[in-house]
Formats: structure tokens, sequence, C-alpha cells
């Protein structure tokens, strides 16, 4: 993947401030990516697992799992994740659109 490493790392850390280990691990293994629970941080556990990621096709559609409103239970909820992802994005030029059923990158 092509996505600086700093940006990779703030989004993994979003990730871990907004959702359990549990739910994470889940998005992933629904994607059929491992994830390495014994790397303890939700942050570091998503930050490997984006490394194990060969597209930004892949990686948009992780993304993409993570913002479904099914994931939330308060749309602002879900509308303030999606901020922050966005903040991180514009460095690489991306941003998330999202509608009250899905979110496309």
């Amino acid at each position: 993947m092509r996505f600086n490493v700093k940006v990779q790392e703030k989004i993994a850390r979003i990730i871990g401030d907004y959702f359990t280990t549990n739910e994470i691990t889940s998005i992933f293994s629904n994607a059929n990516i491992k994830t390495n629970e014994t790397l303890y941080a939700k942050w570091r556990i998503t930050l490997d697992a984006f490394n194990k990621l060969s597209t930004e096709e892949g990686f948009f559609n992780i993304i993409e799992q993570f913002c479904h409103p099914l994931n939330f239970i308060e749309p602002q909820y879900r509308q303030k994740f999606v901020e922050k992802l966005n903040e991180i994005l514009a460095y690489e030029f991306l941003d998330i659109v999202t509608t009250e059923r899905t979110a496309k990158v």
C-alpha cells in the first residue's frame, strides 16, 4: 500500500479509540485478515492488520466496514468518527462520504 505510515498509524489510533478489540478483530476476520491480539493495544492490532493488506481497495473496504452505520448506536458518534478519519485521510487527498446506510472512501 502506498499510504504514509503516519497516516495509517493515526487511523489505527482513531479506530482503537472507537472500537473494542473484539469489534476490530471481527471486521478484519470477516475480510480474511488475521489479527495479532498479542500486540495488546487496539491501535497496534489494527496497524498490524493494515500492514497485511496488499491493495488500496482492501484498505478502503476495511475503512468502509468500520464506518458502517450498524457499528454505532448514536448517529452523532459515527459522524464524529468519520470526521476524525477525514481529517487524517485529507493528507492522502481522500475522504469518506457517508449516507445513512453506507460509507465510501
